[in-house]
């Protein structure tokens, strides 16, 4: 797991278009590590976050939400992907949606390094614009990646990173900045 994790993370992070292109003949499950890892982070947070995190008390319960809502969110950004690529002729597959969805959430991953402590000393401010910047990255990789992917113009390429990407995690930052800013 160890080297080619992070080759996958900085492929993704630094040089998206390669990576992406890469991962069609040579990525079968690793994208589940990435997940899998995101998860177990989250769920440190979540559990241990001194202002609304789930408590110690019952952490198997809250790690198990954690989990069962993060994968959801990974199958919602695969099923979104699926279908704005369906609308805009790319015959893409729920295997290549969830691998595609995968290699995104490499952008997660170093989210969530950055945030862990922030998240963790209750700096939600410094958090929430963190996940921004993030988030603009996440959307920058999935173009550049879907571009290369898919064949599509820049165009559509960008009209399938926006229906896709942009809903799920702005709606994700959204609720993350409401949070804040009704505390």
């Amino acid at each position: 797991m160890g080297p080619v994790f992070f080759d996958w993370i900085m492929g993704v992070a630094l040089r998206p278009g390669t990576t992406f292109e890469r991962s069609r003949a040579e990525l079968r499950f690793g994208y589940w590590w990435i997940v899998l890892t995101i998860i177990s982070l989250e769920s440190v947070v979540g559990i241990y976050r001194p202002v609304g995190g789930l408590g110690t008390e019952n952490w198997p319960d809250a790690a198990f939400f954690i989990f069962m809502c993060d994968l959801v969110l990974f199958d919602v950004q695969a099923l979104f992907l699926l279908g704005a690529g369906r609308l805009l002729r790319w015959q893409l597959t729920w295997a290549d949606a969830t691998k595609l969805s995968g290699l995104v959430w490499s952008i997660i991953f170093l989210e969530d390094l950055f945030t862990f402590y922030p998240a963790l000393k209750g700096l939600e401010q410094l958090e929430i614009w963190i996940s921004a910047a993030f988030s603009l990255w996440c959307v920058i990789v999935m173009l550049i990646g879907i571009r290369k992917v898919s064949g599509l113009t820049l165009g559509k390429s960008l009209l399938v990173t926006l229906l896709a990407g942009l809903t799920w995690r702005g709606g994700v930052l959204a609720l993350a900045f409401w949070a804040v800013a009704g505390k």
